[in-house]
């Protein structure tokens, strides 16, 4: 299984409603699964290669797995 991991501070003093990740695929393949801070998520797509991260400030560890 090929991986991207990215560790994300979404910042304290501007607090966005929603935080978009784009992983462009190096690996020609299909996101399969996403992981945030050790736990499956389910908010992302696997066409427009993103990742729709949890609101709130905090730093956010996300790997993307592919097929």
């Amino acid at each position: 299984t090929e991986t991207i991991e990215a560790d994300v501070v979404v910042p304290s003093r501007t607090q966005p409603q929603r935080v978009l990740l784009f992983v462009r695929n190096p690996f020609e393949k299909t996101i399969r699964s996403v992981r945030i801070n050790g736990k499956d998520w389910r908010q992302w797509d696997a066409d427009r290669e993103m990742v729709a991260l949890p609101a709130g400030p905090r730093t956010l560890r996300v790997v993307v797995s592919y097929e």
